[in-house]
């Protein structure tokens, strides 16, 4: 039999140190490729998992600590095998359960964010279960007609690949239509149906912290939608808002999800459950603009993200008409906070406060051309607090463009052919990216990603600062290294550091200052270790010295006081007069 299909279908098995989908890793993922034309893949690959394989395990698989020592991390293959399970549906074996909660959370470990949603998940298991109600050896048995001990070795993942793929086939032959006659035996070879056919629960989140519940109304009858369907909504599957929707758990009680997002749940859970509160968001705004429409004229939804101040320095520039750049200062500031870098919906007082201080030291004006330096600076509120902290603080020294008077600026992420849009979307995109950040770990993947291609189509404009490995402090220096997955440490500091720590600080300055504490002798020396000649580390400290010194001087204990001080100078010692202050 031959697989019905429209788009490939990876059939994967995993083995791992264990079963905890938060502490547990990869040890070994097998998959076999299945193309629509019926080209088959295979690929069997064994998995460094940076921690030790338990005996049990090793008895178990047959795979050894010293059999992994030499193999890549799964941050190192998470880029290839994004690429290569993008266009694809997934099957597995019990899958739905385990083998695809975990690899969502290693990807999610690895900094990518590969979306399960937008693809089936075919599991065999379930199948079988609703079918017949067993394991795979008796699945193999029973539809293969064979021991699966005669065929396989056990327990290695690409032995149970096979075995599952073999499986899968056996199962679409078995109740074809041509062989059944009762319907409810009748499972027919379409990914949409099978894929259907594999859903056991009504998780949102692989860990089921969150389900679909029906919406009932007053009386407890089921609200459907206009083909009679069930209407859904996402609900909290345990503690003490158990059956609560979460949008209203939520609105009532935002601590909730700190909570959460600085508790030991799955980073899937913590994915989810931020998608759901940007929604949330933007359906409160969107209700809000319905309303004033009613009474007032139509107006558009606010949902620009940047709230940018402009300033040009021409101090350097002498004799030239000042009207240029007063020109180029009101076109920037309409273009960066008038468009809508994002499809996230911000209301006003979220906006990112960011300011361009853009110093011209020479203008061409028989060829429109600037040299410039630039210094981009992003700040972010603390949560319940009415301070402010730097989110990014950095000098661009080769903010170089052509701009004419009356320009307009458009910007279209297919083609990068204008200097000075490409040198604002890049600022806008890595803002928001680091905003995002801040507010769910690895929050701002997606945002991150566009800012990583746009430097990337960048390099054929003939700008400097755009080129890659020409310079460790340039633009493509500074997304490249931040997206690396040796740099994850990094963007786990910038959620733990800011969330967890200095929000935190707002309600009990104890707590906020040790999560500090810990985010900085666990990800920022991390990061600086794995990758010691990345600059991100300094230029952070660059512009955290005085925040840091004002938050261990004359607080926390000696012992806390030498350790942050002894990564910081390791890090960056040219700010020493600060890292003393720690110690006082």
């Amino acid at each position: 039999m031959k697989l019905n299909l429209k788009k490939p279908l990876v059939v994967f098995d995993l083995e791992t140190t264990g079963l905890d989908l938060v502490r547990d890793r990869i040890i070994q993922i097998s998959y076999i490729k299945i193309h629509p034309d019926g080209r088959e893949e295979r690929e069997n690959i064994f998995v460094n998992p940076e921690i030790p394989i338990p005996k049990e395990v090793t008895d178990l698989t047959g795979i050894t600590n010293e059999q992994v020592a030499e193999a890549k991390t799964f941050k190192e293959l998470a880029p290839e095998l994004s690429e290569k399970f993008a266009d694809s549906d997934l099957a597995g074996f019990n899958s739905n359960h385990f083998d695809v909660p975990l690899l969502a959370e290693e990807f999610l470990r690895a900094g990518i964010d590969f979306d399960f949603s937008a693809r089936r998940l075919i599991d065999a298991q379930a199948i079988f279960r609703r079918m017949e109600r067993r394991n795979l050896a008796a699945a193999y048995k029973f539809y293969c007609g064979r021991k699966m001990e005669d065929d396989f070795e056990a327990h290695r993942a690409d032995q149970d690949t096979e075995a599952t793929y073999r499986v899968l086939m056996a199962e679409l032959d078995m109740y074809s239509p041509e062989k059944q006659v009762e319907p409810e035996r009748i499972l027919r070879n379409d990914m949409d149906e099978l894929a259907e056919f594999s859903k056991t629960n009504n998780y949102v989140d692989f860990a089921g912290r969150i389900v679909w519940q029906d919406m009932v109304d007053g009386q407890g009858n089921v609200l459907t939608d206009k083909d009679g369907n069930p209407r859904k909504h996402e609900v909290f599957n345990f503690g003490k808002y158990k059956g609560w929707d979460v949008m209203e758990v939520l609105r009532r009680d935002p601590g909730y999800y700190s909570w959460i997002m600085t508790s030991d749940f799955t980073a899937n859970t913590k994915q989810i459950l931020t998608r759901i509160r940007l929604k949330s968001m933007g359906k409160l705004m969107t209700m809000l603009v319905v309303f004033l429409m009613s009474f007032f004229t139509a107006m558009p939804l606010n949902a620009q993200e940047l709230q940018a101040k402009v300033t040009i320095n021409r101090n350097q520039i002498q004799g030239t008409d000042a009207s240029v750049f007063e020109s180029l200062q009101q076109t920037l500031e309409r273009f960066i906070n008038d468009r809508q870098w994002t499809n996230l919906q911000f209301q006003k007082n979220e906006r990112i406060v960011c300011n361009f201080n853009i110093t011209v030291t020479k203008y061409d004006r028989e060829n429109n051309a600037f040299t410039c330096n630039a210094l981009i600076q992003a700040n972010r509120p603390v949560y319940n607090s009415a301070y402010t902290t730097t989110l990014y603080n950095n000098k661009d020294a080769d903010f170089n463009f052509q701009f004419s008077q009356f320009d307009q600026l458009e910007f279209n992420e297919e083609v990068i052919d204008n200097q000075l849009v490409a040198l604002v979307a890049y600022y806008a995109f890595l803002i928001i990216g680091l905003d995002l950040d801040s507010f769910a770990p690895m929050g701002g993947e997606d945002i991150l990603q566009r800012c990583m291609n746009l430097a990337n189509n960048a390099q054929n404009l003939n700008y400097p600062g755009w080129k890659a490995f020409d310079d460790s402090r340039n633009r493509f220096a500074i997304i490249n290294d931040y997206l690396d997955g040796a740099m994850q440490p990094f963007r786990q500091l910038q959620y733990d550091y800011y969330r967890s720590g200095l929000d935190e600080m707002a309600s009990n300055a104890e707590r906020g200052r040790t999560n500090i504490t810990t985010a900085i002798e666990t990800h920022l020396k991390k990061c600086h270790e794995d990758k010691p000649l990345s600059l991100l580390p300094q230029i952070w400290t660059d512009y955290k010295k005085d925040e840091l010194a004002n938050i261990y001087q004359g607080k926390g204990t000696q012992k806390e006081k030498q350790s942050v001080y002894d990564i910081l100078f390791n890090i960056n010692a040219s700010q020493n007069n600060a890292w003393e202050k720690i110690k006082q």
